[in-house]
């Protein structure tokens, strides 16, 4: 509310806000004063913290900081890189580490599941973009932020899978269920879905398929 080029803001109770803090806060934002029916997070720990529409109606997020970042990645790894697994082959033989492309990236899997939560929160980029970008119409072909399921703006179901260097990753985020299962193993075992869907119904109490029978 207020005049061009200056605002004033409302909490829930319908009461001005004076809070210098708070006022700070919703500055830090850097809103754009285009933005219409601009709704701002009461708490400054809300991983979401304002929304609104841009000139062409499309709605527009603001998200915590916390909530985005990637902190461990290691770029272009070697052997000597803290933490970096070793790859084997079949007889156990270990690989030696070749990046054959600039810019190869590492991460911890913690990483991987910040990265995950910021794509089911949509810290990165708006629900209909997401919905563009990994709604494949066959859930073997993966873009770049992998396959996924929406219902609505609501994403059902994340899948990412990669490998290289025999090491082979699964992340499958389940949000309705408050699950994300991440498995990582450096022998390229080609059974991580089988594994991931084993888990996946152990927890919900279900019966499994063996390892032994899966097929990927």
């Amino acid at each position: 509310l207020g005049q061009r080029g200056r605002f004033r803001y409302r909490g829930p109770d319908g009461k001005a806000v004076a809070d210098r803090v708070t006022l700070a806060r919703i500055k830090s934002l850097v809103i754009p004063p285009a933005w219409t029916d601009v709704w701002i997070a009461p708490r400054p720990d809300d991983h979401l913290q304002a929304t609104g529409r841009d000139t062409k109606g499309r709605k527009q997020y603001r998200y915590h900081p916390d909530f985005a970042g990637i902190r461990d990645a290691v770029i272009d790894p070697t052997e000597a890189t803290p933490r970096m697994a070793k790859g084997f082959d079949a007889h156990f033989v270990p690989d030696p580490m070749k990046v054959y492309l600039t810019g190869w990236t590492a991460l911890t899997v913690d990483d991987f599941l910040r990265w995950s939560d910021c794509i089911t929160r949509f810290c990165l980029i708006t629900p209909d973009s997401t919905r563009r970008i990994v709604t494949t119409r066959n859930p073997a072909w993966q873009t770049g932020l992998g396959h996924g399921e929406m219902v609505g703006d609501r994403l059902v179901r994340h899948v990412h899978d990669g490998n290289d260097h025999r090491f082979e990753a699964l992340l499958m985020a389940i949000p309705p269920k408050g699950r994300t299962i991440i498995l990582v193993t450096n022998q390229d075992c080609k059974r991580v879905y089988a594994m991931a869907d084993a888990i996946d119904a152990i927890l919900d109490g279900k019966p499994y398929v063996p390892l032994k029978d899966a097929r990927e």
